[in-house]
This record gives C-alpha cells, structure tokens and sequence, in this order.
C-alpha cells in the first residue's frame, strides 16, 4: 500500500549512541526479581531501537511490562494504552501487561518505562527519566540498570510535557516503526501523512496475505481472516485486483486447445471466483493485473472475511505455476454514507478513519480501557484517540467524534436521560422495560446528540463498582453483528441483546406505516367521489333551471 506523507525522515532530529551509558541501580519493593532468558535468544539482550516491536511482543520465554506512574496524565495513559494494544495484537502468548509503578515486582528484558520526571515514587526511575530527558520533543531511550547484580537494558519513554507522548504513533505506526534504528532517538515533530485517498484499498500483504506460489505440487494456498471494517454490506461493492505471473508452459498451453483448462479460483467466504489463466494477458514485463468483481453473496452479516486461493487444470506438473504477489489489493467501493440509527452492528463503528472521544469518570480502571482499545483495534490499528475526564469536556470536543463514556449517568453529569436509549432512576438504570434482569454490566449505542451523524456508545453497570467493561464483554460486543442497541453482560458472562426487541419494533412500525398508507388512500378515494359527487348534483340542478 502507498503511503503518503511529508518530510518523512524530518521527525529524527537526534542520535546519541550510549555505548558508555552509566547502569542505573534499581531499587524495588519487596526485592525485586530478575527475569531471565534462554542464552538460544538470539535477542535477549535489548541494544537497538531496530529490534521494535519483535523484542516487546512477548514469547513463551520473555515477558513484556509498560510501566507508567500510579497517578498518570491522561495523554501518557493514552500512549500506554496504544502501545500496550499494539504490541498485544502482535502478541501470540498474551504476555504484554501495563502496570501501574506500585504493582511493578519484577525487571523484565521487556520493559518500557512511560513518564515525565518527578512523576515516580520510586528515586531509580527517575533517575532513568532524567537521564533519558530532552528539552524538545519525545525521547526514546535504551538504558541500563542494574538489579540485583544482574545489568540489563530497558526502553525510557519521556520528555518536557506530556504533549509529547501524542507523538506515539511512532512506535505504533509502521511506516514509522521501520525508521528506527540507533540507542536514542528524539521525536521533535511528526511528519505530516496527507488525507488518505485509498482509504478503501488493502493490500495482501496488509491482510497477513504473503506472495504466494501455486503449482502443480501445491494447488491450495493457506486460509487467511481479514476483519472487515463495517459498511452496510447489502450497498458494498468490492473486487480484488490481483498481481500475477504464470510459468512459461502456461502461457505456451494458451495456443493448445486439447489441454486442460488452467484456472485460478479466488474463493471469498466460501464464495468461487474463477479467472481463466488462458485468457490473461502480461505486460512486457511479465506482470498481469486483473480486477475481480466480487460476487454479493460474500457479504454477510460476517465481519470477518476468508481468502484461499486453488489452482485447477496443472496436472500435478511443477512446471505449470501461478505466482500472486503480495501487493494484490482488496478494494471497497464506498459512497459517504450516513447511519441514521447506530446499533452494535456498527461497532466498532462504520469508518475505521473517524476520530473517537472517551470520557473516563473519577473513578474507573486501566483494565477497562484496555477492553475497549482493543475492541476499537481493526486489524492492529486504533482510531484518533482524545481520552479526557468528565470534569473537563466541553462539547465542542464531542461533535464531529464518536463517543464513549466509561460509567453512566451517575458518574457523567453531560448524560441527560431524556436523549438516552436506557432510562435511568433517580440515576440507576432501568432494564426492565427493555426485558433485561440479573444484569451485571451494559451498554447501549445510539447517535450522538451532540452530533447525529456519529455514535454514543455508554459502558455501565447495575451495582455500585467502578468496573465497566469486562475484557470478555467488549470482545464480545465486537463479534456481535446484531441489529441491537442494548447489550447486557448476564451471569456466568453470556451476552444477551434487545435485538428481537428492535426487529418488533420496525416490523410495528412498518405495519402501521402501511395502515396509515392503506387508510390515506381510502380517504383521498372516498374525498375525492364527494367532491365528484357534489359536482354532478349542481351540475344536474343547474340543467333542470
């Protein structure tokens, strides 16, 4: 995929190599442990910003921990919260962890400390600030410690302010990601990426899809999931250009007519898309590009999408290959649309490029907005994310953004009940009336009424807690593809929705809709025969004077 920007290499303004850097001794409560890693890594010793993110994903033998103050800004909990997201989709062990300073007990090779100076309890980290500290810009440090006679390398992120960390995307940006090299880099600004015009363009590579070759001896490529962000699927048009080459007898048995015919079969969804090899034409290059229109049947109520790619008709010959190249694209064809009544199945939410605003109350945990990044996460990308207290909105910041409030109308004063789908008592929320009891935690979208054209979605719970968003809760409202407003998070975790509840109230709708259609009709009719009947009475009055 192309990627356009501005002044690309301008952000690194800095390299300072700290092959003699001083190690830090560390001192941490309760001991303090070392972790340890097999001597078979060739990795295990943090030295380059080149080995992000690799190094930080977590493996069976190493850990990863993002530590950040007790009492963080919210923008550095919000660079926390992308990193730790990031790097935990790249994860297959599950093994990056955020942890507050107070909960830290051991010293991963794994570790990113986040903060400013004087933000830490504990003196050993902010040592490590300050001397990671620059007056202008983010920094990002590889420094040593020492713990327990054992030195190590970690990973410092800091600067003056907290403005800083809004320069994130570096390292949660791949475009970004591949620039990094060197023990210290300050970020001082960040490049400008120009509005997107292929916004609906994805390529192969960026699907997890490799370049593939199929031949004779292998005629079926792997099966690979693509979540799909969502657009009302019955309007979607989409193709798939694919970027080929075939072997020289392929193109050869063009000519042959006794031959059996050789085909490329791009299934979609279980959905045959055939394209015949024989009539394909390359460039003088030898490339071929055909557009693949992609049959409407492939669009369910599904939000994932499955691609598997078979060759037919090369008679177990290793001569007889099709190659795909990586760079093969699935294009969406899109009008701008707007959602005049938001349900879950439009959560995440329609555009995966629309900025989003989540309001956190007074009280509220790390682990909840960990759930709902993740379930904001399209294929390891998070939107524009403000995250902000409720003390300090204003509502110009919730126009033009879909919004999420942690907590409800009795945590968020800005939540008028009479605009709210859920109703609540005297500030406890009220299921009842929309089928709902034994309910631990909820949540309910609806358009924002601030701004129509963008979503409310509201995480709460029925008791008195300031736990909102169960891990589980917000994956699953993910997956949902439900025409639901309300979802509710029963006992034993089972989710369960108002959507029967909507389908009955459209269908109500619809039926009184054409009562009133059906009974206008009869009215004109019947005003109508008066009016013709009351013509012909004077008509025939006036006849007989």
């Amino acid at each position: 995929m192309k990627h356009y920007f501005i002044g690309l290499l301008s952000f690194i303004v800095l390299f300072v190599f700290q092959t003699t850097a001083q190690a830090v001794d560390l001192n941490l409560p309760y001991g303090g442990e070392v972790e340890t890693v097999k001597a078979n890594n060739v990795n295990a010793q943090l030295n380059d910003l080149n080995q992000y993110p690799e190094y930080f994903i977590g493996t069976e033998t190493r850990n990863t921990q993002i530590i950040i103050p007790d009492e963080p800004t919210l923008k550095m909990l919000n660079a926390a919260l992308e990193m730790t997201t990031y790097l935990s989709n790249l994860s297959a062990y599950n093994k990056v962890k955020l942890l507050k300073e107070s909960q830290v007990k051991t010293i991963f090779d794994a570790t990113v400390i986040i903060g400013l100076e004087n933000q830490f309890k504990n003196a050993s980290f902010n040592e490590l600030i300050r001397n990671s500290k620059v007056k202008d810009g983010l920094s990002l440090t590889i420094q040593p410690i020492t713990l327990q006679q054992s030195t190590k390398n970690i990973l410092v992120l800091t600067g003056e302010e907290d403005t800083v960390f809004e320069k994130i995307g570096v390292l949660t940006e791949e475009v970004f990601i591949q620039q990094l090299y060197g023990s210290q880099l300050t970020i001082s600004n960040m490049p400008i990426i120009k509005n997107r015009t292929d916004i609906n363009l994805i390529t192969f590579k960026n699907m997890g899809i490799p370049s593939i070759t199929l031949s004779g001896e292998k005629m079926n490529s792997d099966t690979y999931s693509y979540y799909m962000p969502y657009y009302p699927f019955i309007d979607m048009k989409a193709s798939v250009e694919l970027h080929l080459k075939v072997s020289e007898m392929i193109q050869s048995s063009q000519r042959e007519k006794s031959n059996p015919l050789e085909e490329l079969v791009l299934l979609v969804n279980n959905v045959p898309h055939s394209i015949n090899l024989r009539n394909v034409k390359a460039d003088r290059n030898g490339d071929i590009f055909i557009e693949v229109p992609l049959s409407k049947a492939v669009f369910t109520s599904s939000t994932f999408m499955n691609i598997q790619l078979t060759a037919n008709g090369l008679l177990n010959n290793p001569k007889k290959w099709v190659y795909i190249d990586e760079s093969s694209t699935l294009n969406f064809h899109v009008d701008k649309q707007t959602v005049s009544q938001f349900t879950f199945r439009f959560f995440p939410f329609p555009k995966t490029d629309e900025p989003i605003t989540i309001v956190v109350p007074d009280l509220y945990r790390w682990s909840d907005l960990l759930a709902v990044y993740e379930a904001l996460t399209i294929n390891n990308k998070l939107p524009k994310i403000t995250l902000i207290h409720t003390d300090d909105v204003k509502t110009d910041l919730l126009k033009k953004s879909h919004v999420i409030f942690i907590g409800g109308k009795k945590q968020h004063e800005l939540l008028k009940d009479e605009v709210l789908v859920v109703h609540y008592n005297d500030k406890v929320p009220d299921l009842t009336e929309h089928g709902f009891f034994n309910v631990m935690e909820f949540a309910f979208i609806q358009n924002n009424p601030w701004d129509e054209d963008y979503a409310l979605v509201v995480f709460d719970a029925v008791s008195n807690t300031d736990q909102y968003v169960p891990k589980e809760f917000a994956a699953s409202l993910k997956m949902l593809g439900d025409n639901a407003n309300i979802a509710v998070n029963g006992s034993g975790g089972k989710v369960h929705t108002n959507q029967a509840q909507i389908t009955e109230k459209n269908l109500t709708q619809k039926l009184t809709s054409n009562m009133l259609d059906s009974n206008s009709f009869y009215l004109l009719f019947l005003f109508l025969f008066v009016v013709i009947a009351l013509i012909v009475y004077v008509w025939r009055k006036r006849k007989k004077k």
